[in-house]
């Protein structure tokens, strides 16, 4: 069986159901993706780090139930990080980070196993953790053995975060660094605009930055559709599925999910059957809170399986 290798932030999403009472979920992008894939039957393995408090314990011992491979999540001194989701009445989150020096973000090259990418044949990172501080390096570890295992295909989810850059153009450097190598790119065309609005050049000229890959851009926050982009060269756009939002947390992280799951199960790939399972996967998806719950239900799970 194929594996995804998902190498990130791994950290509770805590949401306010009433008035001074709130509910943790799943968070972190490369954590949604791993369960995500996990409750639609693909393997998936997650590296990064929680801490050994009882936050940490919870969040391991909740992911592993799903069926993710856990045993690179490390374990360290500091605590596990957590992240408050306000909704307006669309559904669209805005976050309130509680992060700093939180394991997720001073998870060390140390802590990756030396054979976190064997067997894999998918691995999904973005350009947040190599952000200038102590994840850095770690990255910088996992793309080497991600390098390594030659039948493994680079996922790069680019979720551009600018603010997270002192140097905005370092920013650059990294996104062109690893769209270079990569064999497959999901983007929205946001993280394509914030990379425009740092060096002045085209959308049309970022697709060109990785002229191997195949580009998966959701517009609109996803609702518009996505275009596929192969080689540099537009392929199509595929609709979005309607559906109301109850929370759009991981909306992106779900539509990965099921671009990979798709790929993952075919030796020949359909690039517009994975774009439209993505965007099925997505409207379940933001029918709970946080980017996994809804999966929690096997009908729902079944449903999307028998598609």
């Amino acid at each position: 069986m194929r594996t995804v290798l998902c190498f990130g932030e791994v950290l509770w999403d805590l949401f306010e159901i009433a008035p001074d009472v709130y509910r943790r979920e799943i968070g972190g992008a490369p954590a949604n993706v791993a369960v995500v894939l996990a409750r639609l039957g693909i393997a998936s393995r997650l590296c990064g780090a929680v801490g050994i408090d009882r936050f940490g314990s919870e969040l391991c011992a909740r992911i592993a139930q799903t069926g993710v491979d856990v045993s690179a999540v490390a374990r360290r001194k500091e605590r596990t990080g957590l992240t408050f989701v306000a909704r307006d009445d669309t559904g669209e989150p805005t976050f309130l980070f509680y992060r700093h020096d939180s394991a997720d973000m001073t998870h060390a090259p140390t802590d990756v196993p030396d054979d976190v990418a064997r067997g894999c044949s998918f691995a999904v990172l973005g350009t947040s953790t190599f952000v200038p501080g102590p994840v850095q390096a770690t990255s910088e570890r996992v793309l080497a053995a991600i390098g390594a295992e030659k039948s493994c295909a680079l996922v790069v989810d680019l979720n551009v975060r600018a603010h997270l850059w002192a140097d905005k153009h370092a920013l650059v450097s990294v996104a062109k660094r690893l769209l270079r190598d990569a064999t497959y790119v999901k983007a929205s065309s946001a993280d394509l605009a914030a990379l425009t609005a740092i060096d002045g050049r085209s959308e049309t000229a970022w697709l060109a930055e990785a002229p191997r890959a195949t580009w998966f851009v959701t517009r609109g926050g996803a609702r518009e559709g996505a275009s596929i982009v192969v080689g540099g060269a537009f392929v199509a756009t595929v609709p979005t599925e309607p559906a109301v939002a109850v929370d759009a947390t991981g909306a992106g992280d779900a539509f990965l999910a099921g671009v990979l799951a798709t790929l993952a199960a075919s030796e020949v790939p359909d690039f517009v059957a994975a774009c439209a399972f993505g965007h099925r996967v997505a409207a379940a998806v933001i029918q709970g809170l946080g980017g996994t719950s809804a999966l929690d239900d096997p009908a729902v799970v079944a449903r999307l399986r028998a598609t």
